[in-house]
């Protein structure tokens, strides 16, 4: 296959799966303009393991994020000397951490 087809290909396929088509409508619509199966098939699967990636990599970034959001909220409240004034800190922090943990769960997981 060459160079320049290849690039269409690939580009043809980011762009149906921009507009928001199921993997099968993909295929469907690259089988209609002509394109080999064979080739299709690789594009998609490398498309979404790519996809896939940069959502696993978003996730953990969120949930390192929200691990060292609960680290602090920890860090404050231990070394307080008194509870009201480390309440936002146990609270709020804590709140934030394990929002942004789930968050990135949701990323990694959906």
């Amino acid at each position: 296959m060459s160079e320049q087809k290849e690039n269409s290909l690939t580009e043809l396929t980011m762009e149906l799966f921009a507009r928001g088509l199921t993997r099968k409508e993909v295929e469907d619509e690259l089988t209609q303009k002509g394109h080999e199966e064979f080739y299709i098939k690789k594009i998609i699967d490398e498309y979404l393991k790519l996809r896939n990636a940069k959502k696993r990599t978003v996730g953990m970034a969120l949930i390192m994020a929200g691990a060292l959001c609960c680290f602090a909220s920890f860090l404050l409240t231990i070394t307080s000397a008194s509870m009201t004034e480390s309440s936002w800190g146990l609270f709020g922090l804590t709140s934030v951490g394990v929002g942004l943990v789930f968050a990135g769960l949701m990323y990694i997981f959906a």
